[in-house]
């Protein structure tokens, strides 16, 4: 079912086709993963807010995933902490995708 949108300005009318949406300009820029780099911070937050300990447990350090995260490492979408002040980054992208693929996998 189209949308019809009404302008205030002498009642123009904007038809909306069904495979579109209106969506608040914001609400895209700031949904967007692209071009957006995690810290481990934003990688829990994206995990439910489970703890750094969790993370690295069963995501960065669990064998199953080493080598994908290898080649993430190798791509450069995935930099290491080489321990405290070094921290951690992630291409959000990237790695969103990788949750997403190994969601069923993880115990949450």
């Amino acid at each position: 079912m189209s949308q019809l949108v009404e302008l205030p300005i002498d009642k123009i009318t904007i038809e909306i086709p069904d495979d579109m949406r209106l969506v608040p300009k914001n609400a895209s820029e700031n949904d967007s993963l692209v071009g957006r780099t995690w810290r481990m911070t934003e990688l829990r937050e994206w995990c439910g807010n489970k703890d750094e300990k969790w993370v690295r447990k069963n995501i960065l350090a669990n064998p199953h995933y080493h080598d994908e995260l290898k080649d993430m490492e190798r791509d450069h979408t995935l930099i290491w902490s080489n321990g405290p002040g070094s921290p951690w980054r992630f291409k959000a992208s990237v790695m969103a995708e990788f949750l997403d693929r190994h969601w069923s996998e993880l115990p949450w």
